[in-house]
């Protein structure tokens, strides 16, 4: 039978379930303008079962307690964040506090344990709209509602699936030598956690370093993914050299986009004995004002041009591309074996494909001679 108690959360369970879309949705769009990278948002309202139990439960935890109020029941509506890093989990506490009203009694940080515990780690908030967002025409009849917000790292995240899983729930829930073991376990995640967020830390450090680096043509870095992708995204040369690639399939293409295959085209450089930034710099200074005309020519030769005039922009592997094609007709002899080497993982290398590209190259190197 329902209790008073559950029928008066019961009857606001319709009015949560209109508000769980609109909820879940506000939060994306105010991380994402504030640019917080997050790796899920998903959320739920509880179901009936599961109310009554946590009124049940309640009822027993205030009578233990001796707590004389009314239960309260603050996450019908239930969002929750998952992030990569551990370290975001604050950042987008912080965020969520200035948008939205707070009810600081009934938020719970569970990530703060003493030294030597281990074990479930989360942050839980419990929040509404505030009075400005609250009286928009779109918002006002979900002023008031309470709804928690849970945020935790993918491994924080990990950690509570399978303690769930294996109805894990304190230390008096599993024999001492299970326990133990998983204790050693949720100290390894924490411990992966750190590790990732300082490897995260060492990364940004050493883009910034490149990016220093490159604008003062102090170019010592050995060519690697982060390396490459700073350079090209400073390199002025490079830029200017797309706008004007841009110009002759699209006047009105202006977007130059990040690199999508910056593996390939580390892998091409390599073949052509570039590894390091230094080479790749010296190379571009001397042939990049090639690229334009000889990406011209090549579209003529393989009748693409017309393909290619929809496009808005163009990304930067495809500047390396270009300069990989330039110092290949600069070969004595151009033969399927190079095009194995170079067009791998490009485009698809069957032997009709082979030949057909071999004789674009040669009648490309054959404008170049003249």
């Amino acid at each position: 039978m329902t209790s008073k108690e559950s029928q008066r959360y019961i009857d606001d369970l319709i009015i949560y379930q209109a508000f769980e879309k609109k909820c879940r949705e506000l939060i994306a769009e105010i991380l994402d303008e504030f640019k917080i990278k997050y790796h899920t948002i998903t959320s739920r309202v509880k179901d009936v079962k599961s109310l009554e139990s946590k009124i049940k439960d309640k009822k027993q935890e205030y009578i233990e307690k001796g707590i004389e109020k009314e239960i309260e029941i603050t996450d019908l509506l239930g969002i929750r964040i998952i992030t990569e890093y551990e370290d975001v989990v604050d950042e987008i506490a912080d965020i969520l506090k200035q948008e939205f009203s707070v009810d600081a009694d009934n938020c719970i940080d569970k990530r703060r344990k003493k030294e030597d515990e281990f074990g479930y780690l989360s942050l839980h908030l419990v929040l509404e709209l505030n009075q400005a967002r609250g009286n928009l025409p779109e918002y006002r009849r979900f002023k008031k509602l309470k709804f928690e917000v849970q945020i935790r790292s993918l491994l924080q995240h990990a950690w509570a699936v399978v303690s769930h899983d294996l109805k894990y729930k304190n230390d008096k829930s599993m024999p001492d030598n299970i326990h133990r073991k998983l204790n050693r376990q949720a100290s390894i995640l924490e411990e992966v956690d750190d590790n990732f967020k300082s490897i995260r830390k060492m990364t940004k450090d050493y883009k910034e370093n490149v990016e220093e680096e490159v604008r003062e043509e102090k170019l010592n870095e050995l060519i690697n993914a982060i390396s490459l992708t700073t350079y090209l995204n400073e390199s002025t040369i490079v830029k200017k050299t797309l706008l004007e690639m841009m110009k002759i399939i699209n006047p009105n293409a202006s977007v130059v986009y990040p690199a999508n295959l910056i593996h390939n085209s580390i892998e091409k450089l390599n073949m052509l004995e570039i590894f390091n930034l230094q080479q790749l710099d010296e190379l571009i200074k001397r042939e990049g004002s090639k690229i334009p005309n000889l990406f011209n020519n090549w579209l003529d030769i393989v009748g693409k041009k017309e393909m290619y005039s929809s496009l808005d922009g163009l990304t930067m592997d495809t500047f390396i591309f270009y300069l990989v094609i330039l110092e290949i007709i600069k070969s004595d002899e151009i033969t399927e074996d190079i095009v194995d080497n170079f067009f791998e993982g490009l485009v698809p290398l069957e032997s009709k494909g082979k030949k057909q590209i071999v004789e674009n190259l040669k009648a490309l190197k054959q404008i170049y001679t003249q």
